[in-house]
């Protein structure tokens, strides 16, 4: 016979049996008739019977062996519930050593291991990833503007720079293609990287952008900056130059649409070199030497290298002071409702001489032919530009203010060939001085809504415009009628801040003058105007811009 087996679930030990029937009983209580049944088939099949029988005993007896194992260990576990919760504090205290174990050790495998590290987003500023320690730093931010303009061009949608010398040199006044044109077009769409390495004193800068018409990707600012406890910045790489303060001011922070035709024509751009800065609580100073920077002759001055250098030399430097207020206030030309004052004045100064490098074939953003076709194939050898700027900046109560107003020479020289004989000739041309001023003004009506209103007056200088070839064949100077050089544009509109991230700014803005002379077509393009030959252009524009 089995050996009695233990009831399921009978207690361990010392416990009193419980009164439960065994499972040998009612497993036998089973059998006894299975076997009575089989009684009939005799004696030969008695053997057989016997060792089917035995072979069921020894499965159901693996069967209970099993359950009773699993009564023990449940009787185990409620033995423990009685005594305490299952998860009690020494055991919950455990588990949160273990999970802490786990994240040091998945910090340990991370290029910040031992200081950890930290992330998060800022309106406007983009996403950041951060050592602790403050070392090693990641910000991610970027920008896309999406523009619709309509424009009226009394002289035609289709108007080029050629049409308009040509229609200076014969005096006349063609119209080319339709004088209304509209349509969308991203303005800009840029993604910036900045942050810093080893301590906050190492910082980088990659900032690029997508180019407006041909959606081709290319570096802007791209920067290694040391900084120092005196308040002294070193930078160097490619960077925006220190002249304008209007160029300066991000164009997410505009007061318009977009920059006034003053900054289209004057403006110095990026250029490659060194720059340094140093700032005080009241004072800022500011110098750069650079590969060259962009002028009204020339704006292939970005991603330039010791290769194609287009200059001789190339400097600018910029001084402010702070009278009032805070220096983050004149980072954006926009007003807020009731912000406290600020008031800053600037100067500015630059001065380079280009070399033989420079062949753009344009001047002025014009044909680079005096007259056509006499000179062909010139560059802007020994050609130096300088020029000076002085601008305020205010901001009281709901208002903003800016006012600017700025000077510069060209003395243009260099080689070319000639119709009448292809051998290399100099030439020179008249000196050229341009000047011209921009006031603009924002007013926050409540928060979220700002109008504003902006006059840019330019005076290209090309009205007398002349030059002069060593060429025997030739008169002693030839003069190439340009006519009116002067622009004078109106600009009204309003900027609503739908929140931190998204703007839609419209304006609307008119030429009262006719001519747009000295900015490149490409860069007419971009603000929605276009060359013209008479008066009273007008573009609306309308401006949906994101941040992230």
């Amino acid at each position: 016979m089995l050996p009695e087996v233990l009831p399921f679930g009978a207690p361990i030990g010392a416990r009193q049996m419980r009164a439960y029937p065994s499972p040998i009983s009612r497993t036998s209580a089973i059998l006894a008739p299975c076997l009575a049944l089989l009684a009939p088939w005799g004696m030969a099949s008695s053997e057989a019977a016997e060792q089917g029988e035995q072979a069921l005993i020894d499965a159901l007896s693996a069967e209970i062996a099993g359950l009773r194992a699993r009564g023990v260990a449940l009787e185990r576990r409620l033995d423990a519930d009685a005594a305490g919760p299952w998860l009690n504090e020494a055991r919950a205290d455990e588990l949160r050593g273990i999970v802490a174990d786990v994240l040091a050790d998945a910090s340990t495998r991370t290029a910040l291991q031992d200081a950890g590290v930290s992330s998060g987003y800022a309106p406007g500023d983009g996403f950041q990833i951060a050592s602790n320690d403050g070392g090693f730093t990641l910000r991610i931010n970027g920008q896309l503007q999406v523009r619709w303009v309509l424009n009226h061009n009394p002289s035609g949608q289709d108007y080029s720079p050629a049409d308009f010398l040509a229609d200076q040199v014969a005096d006349t006044n063609t119209v080319a293609g339709s004088r209304t044109g509209w349509g969308f077009g991203i303005r800009r769409a840029k993604v910036k990287f900045q942050g810093t390495v080893f301590d906050p004193s190492w910082s980088y800068q990659v900032n690029g952008a997508f180019g407006p018409t041909t959606g081709a990707f290319n570096f802007e600012d791209v920067m290694i900056t040391k900084a120092y406890d005196s308040g002294l910045e070193v930078s160097v790489g490619q960077f925006k130059t220190p002249f304008m303060r209007e160029e300066l001011v991000s164009s997410r922070h505009q007061l318009a649409v977009d920059r006034s035709m003053v900054n289209a024509f004057f403006n110095s751009g990026r250029g490659v070199g060194v720059d340094a800065r140093y700032r005080t609580d009241q004072f800022s100073l500011e110098g750069a030497y650079t590969n060259g920077m962009q002028t009204a002759l020339s704006s292939g001055q970005m991603n330039t290298n010791s290769s194609n250098d287009p200059t001789d030399y190339a400097f600018a430097a910029r001084a402010q002071w702070k009278i009032a207020g805070d220096w983050d206030q004149f980072e954006s030309f926009n007003a807020a409702v009731d912000q406290s004052t600020g008031v800053m004045v600037g100067f500015a100064g630059m001065i380079q001489e280009y070399n033989s490098s420079v062949s753009d074939q344009t001047a002025f953003g014009l044909p680079f032919v005096f007259p056509p076709p006499v000179l062909n194939n010139a560059d802007l050898n020994g050609t130096t530009v300088q020029g000076v700027t002085a601008d305020i900046s205010a901001k009281f109560g709901d208002f903003s203010l800016f006012g600017a107003v700025v000077w510069q020479q060209f003395e243009i020289s260099g080689q070319g060939t000639t119709f009448f004989n292809p051998a290399i000739r100099d030439y020179t041309a008249s000196k050229v001085t341009s000047w011209g001023a921009v006031l603009q003004g924002g007013y926050a009506v409540c928060p979220g809504l700002e109008l504003f209103a902006r006059y840019a007056y330019t005076d290209a200088g090309l009205d007398d415009f002349s030059v002069q070839i060593d060429a025997p064949a030739l008169p002693p100077s030839l003069a190439v009628p340009l006519g009116n050089s002067v622009s004078s544009i109106l600009t009204i509109g309003a900027n609503h801040f739908i929140n931190d991230n998204v703007k839609l700014t419209v304006d609307w803005g008119i030429n009262l003058e006719s001519s747009l002379v000295g900015v490149s077509e490409n860069s007419l393009q971009d603000l929605g105007w276009g060359y013209s030959n008479a008066k009273d252009q007008w573009v609306l524009r309308a401006q949906l811009q994101l941040l992230f």
